[in-house]
């Protein structure tokens, strides 16, 4: 016992700083596993939050296109009138504009980056023909509609709708991709706590000797 350093200190008192030393190492432990915790549920949530809002922002922009071509074409087969097709469509691009620059505000990918900026020239040459669609309707000048819309309108949203399902369906990876972090964080966090619980356990286990 000469290696003793606690031979001089009263046995109660040794009890009580080993019981307050597993207590400080127990409330260590259970602080560093609801931290781990609370980053598993931040990643999540910012999946939830970042990928469903672009989503829904990419989505937006895609029914605008498909509008136009929808209630074009029901103009030409005199099923809605010029006016409510303006109007409609109007409404439908002035929400798409404002969803797409929400989209650039979210976090992407460098894929995805790269895609979407590719895909913005696209859209203003759509929206171009779209605006020219409205004037047409606006001044019921649509003797030629359907001629128009097959050999202008459509191309000139074919392009930009493409690259939109592209980024709709990137959605789904990058979502993969958050949840592969947080597992690699887990598994992490899982290794250190059992590391931790061992060096704890070694630690007490030598001063209660």
């Amino acid at each position: 016992m000469r290696l003793n350093p606690f031979r001089n200190v009263r046995l109660a008192t040794q009890l009580f700083a080993l019981v307050a030393l597993t207590l400080a190492i127990a409330a260590g432990l259970s602080a560093y596993a609801m931290q781990q915790v609370r980053n598993t549920q931040g990643t999540l949530k910012h999946t939830i939050d970042n990928r469903m809002v672009s989503g829904q922002s990419i989505q937006g922009v895609a029914d605008a296109l498909t509008l136009a071509l929808e209630d074009s074409l029901a103009v030409v087969e005199k099923k809605l009138a010029a006016g409510e097709a303006h109007d409609a469509i109007k409404d439908a691009v002035d929400k798409a504009r404002e969803d797409w620059d929400r989209y650039f505000l979210s976090e992407m990918i460098p894929d995805e980056q790269k895609l979407a900026d590719e895909t913005t020239p696209l859209l203003d040459k759509a929206y171009g023909s779209i605006d020219n669609l409205l004037k047409k309707l606006q001044t019921a000048d649509i003797a030629d509609l359907s001629t128009w819309r097959n050999d202008t309108l459509r191309p000139a949203l074919a392009d930009g709708a493409a690259n939109l399902k592209q980024l709709i369906a990137m959605q789904l990876v990058s979502a993969n991709l958050d949840l592969e972090q947080a597992k690699s964080d887990y598994q992490a966090a899982l290794r250190n706590t059992i590391a931790l619980l061992a060096g704890g356990a070694l630690l007490a286990g030598l001063l209660a000797w």
